[in-house]
């Protein structure tokens, strides 16, 4: 096995040139000439190394004084100190002084001597197809959830060789504290380790259907690690890492925060009574938001000055010159860190990280590779993380490694490990060092199950159906032909007698309808003419009124003038005889009038059409009104 097989040195790039005959007015693209990465990079070690760059011309300029220094210069400086022990003495002093109290209160360092993880028997495990049909076979779960746990498995990117402690894998399962007990001491039998990393998952089991408590069922897996850690300085020769940071970022004050990730009963807890951890659906926020705490905390302490300086700039031209224009400065910590051990909690966990960060495929390959294998083993997956960096040969003398890691709480911790020599994979055996030829492997977003138990039972019950009702229906298949022939008979017959019958009512249902419609139309003609007629009569009858009551009321107004003259005359004579003569004149004159009446009388209209009388109507109401109402001669 090659060591140094995944190991990605610095490989020179090709600088492409533009051809400036081809376009002789514009000036070459320095894009494509010069990679803005190296830009970078230069400026970052320009920054980094600012000090010794500045110290140097001091070097420099006192070692050319000192290689002047002749024998009489030293004798002249022996002189002058011991003609000045005093102040010579003192200054010494307080140099020792100094430096004994600056060793003396400093931080002891931490080295990590070795780690091991725990890789389980194979008989330990669990299969997707297994996890569904221990799921099933429990008879507590819905079918409804049994279909989410599946699709929580196709999508969380575990593999097909994560482990299930023994008690799970019975059938019927039994999460007690004994079984917990011995499931922690199968990490590390017989042994001492200062600082033990294991997922018990057996007492958190959770046998309901409550669903975000079922999340915890699916994702989370057997394992463990054990790291033995020294605080001597006699142990760095014999150490792998040493601890240079580490930041711990706890959001319990905030009640969001505090029960994202909560142990409690479920919702049936009358009924039930199952405890289960509940997974709230903002924990990626929550999450979000305490890694940012933490990387604002440690940024400081690992980044390169040259990161620093350009957030600090960015933040400047946001906060004080208000330049809406410039996007928030994202530090690049691949300048911080050659390796990444990111807590293995699932596949967005990793996703949301590998996109905040800009992170490589490369550098997110052990903790996918993790997850794959061995599932969300809690805070143990960092150490299977490193592991597999060792077992790939990746690790070498000065590199620095950052592991991240979420729980509940909720809690966001980093701990930062600077490598003290080469990690030789060959000397150092892991769980990963007989299989990490086979990795990495291809992790899709989707994994459906293939052959799962529920599929196969489904399928079984579906087939046994089929067959049952293809039993029961041959029996019956030859009765209904036989009938159906007899049906097919009969109704040939009727077709043929029912045909001619028809054929008779469509014709005389024509022969009406053509009978209806000449009918509709002459009721129609008539009923025009009718109207317009009634409409000529009814004007001509008005058009003869108004020219009759015109000369009649002519006439007796010329008659009313003749009678009040001859009135007048027989007062003015005042004989009797002429009174007589008046009142003999008086009654002819109502003779006159009586005749005028009789010849003003409008006479009775002849009948219309369809012998209707126009004037009087269909209903033979009263005519309009004489000539007696029209001149108000009654009335007087």
């Amino acid at each position: 096995m090659t060591q140094n097989q995944d190991h990605q040195p610095h490989r020179p790039v090709p600088v492409h040139v533009t051809n400036s005959d081809q376009n002789p007015n514009n000036l070459p693209n320095f894009l494509l000439s010069v990679r803005l990465k190296y830009v970078k990079l230069g400026y970052h070690y320009l920054i980094s190394n600012a000090l010794y760059i500045l110290l140097l011309p001091l070097l420099a300029a006192t070692l050319a004084n000192l290689s002047s220094f002749s024998l009489n210069d030293l004798t002249l400086l022996y002189n002058h100190l011991r003609f000045h022990f005093l102040s010579a003495t003192i200054a010494t002093a307080l140099l020792i002084s100094l430096s004994t109290a600056y060793f003396t209160t400093r931080p002891r360092r931490v080295f990590l001597l070795d780690f091991s993880c725990y890789k389980p028997d194979p008989s330990l495990i669990c299969t997707r197809e297994t996890f569904m049909d221990r799921s099933q076979r429990v008879g507590i779960f819905t079918e409804d959830n049994l279909a989410f746990q599946q699709k929580i498995l196709e999508r969380s990117g575990l593999g097909q060789k994560t482990y299930f402690p023994e008690a799970l894998l019975r059938v019927p399962p039994n999460p007690c504290m004994e079984e917990a007990r011995k499931e922690a001491e199968t990490v590390q039998p017989n042994s001492y380790a200062l600082v033990v990393s294991t997922e018990n998952i057996t007492q958190n089991w959770y046998l309901g259907n409550d669903r975000s408590m079922l999340l915890s069922n699916c994702i989370f897996r057997m394992g463990g690690a054990a790291v033995l850690l020294s605080n001597r300085s006699s142990d760095r020769s014999r150490s792998k890492y040493q601890l240079i940071h580490t930041v711990r970022t706890h959001k319990g004050a905030d009640d969001n925060a505090f029960g994202c990730v909560y142990q409690r009963e479920d919702n049936n807890a009358e009924e039930t009574g199952k405890v289960g951890v509940s997974l709230s659906k903002n924990l990626m926020a929550i999450a979000g938001e305490a890694l940012k705490t933490n990387i604002t905390t440690l940024g400081p302490l690992v980044l390169p000055m040259s990161e620093q300086l350009l957030f600090f700039a960015t933040l400047v031209a946001r906060k004080v010159f208000k330049v809406k224009k410039i996007k928030p400065y994202i530090p690049d910590f691949k300048l911080a860190f050659e390796h990444f051990c990111i807590h293995a909690g699932g596949r967005a966990v990793l996703d949301e990280i590998e996109k905040n960060l800009d992170l490589s495929e490369w550098h997110m390959e052990p903790s996918r590779m993790t997850l794959n294998r061995f599932g969300n083993t809690s805070s143990s997956s960092l150490w299977y993380e490193l592991a597999y960096s060792e077992a790939k040969g990746r690790i070498k003398r000065g590199d620095r490694t950052w592991q991240i890691a979420f729980g509940s709480g909720f809690k966001c911790n980093s701990a930062v490990w600077k490598a003290l020599r080469t990690v030789d994979p060959v000397e150092n055996s892991n769980p990963w060092s007989d299989e990490i030829h086979e990795f990495p492997v291809a992790v899709p977003r989707i994994t459906p199950q293939g052959d799962s138990s529920i599929a196969s039972g489904l399928r079984g019950k579906f087939m046994s159906l089929i067959d049952g009702m293809i039993s029961e229906c041959g029996s019956e298949t030859s009765r209904l032909a036989g009938e159906l022939l007899e049906l097919q008979g009969e109704l040939e017959r009727d077709l043929g007698k029912t045909a001619s019958s028809l054929l008779k009512e469509k014709t005389a249902k024509n022969a009406k309808s053509s009978e209806v419609r000449h009918l509709q139309r002459q009721i129609e003609g008539d009923a025009g003419f009718a109207s317009r007629g009634i409409r000529e009569a009814r004007d001509a009858l008005r058009s003869e009124f108004q020219a009759r009551l015109s000369k009649t009321s002519g006439f007796l107004g010329s008659l009313e003038c003749i009678q009040n003259r001859d009135l007048a005359l027989a007062t003015i004579e005042g004989g009797m005889a002429m009174v007589q003569s008046i009142q003999i004149a008086d009654g002819d004159f109502d003779l006159i009038l009586a005749d005028l009446k009789s010849a003003c009388f409008l006479p009775t209209c002849s009948e219309g059409p369809e012998g209707k009388d126009l004037v009087l109507g269909e209903g033979g109401g009263d005519a309009d009104p004489g000539l007696d109402e029209a001149t108000g001669e009654e009335g007087a």
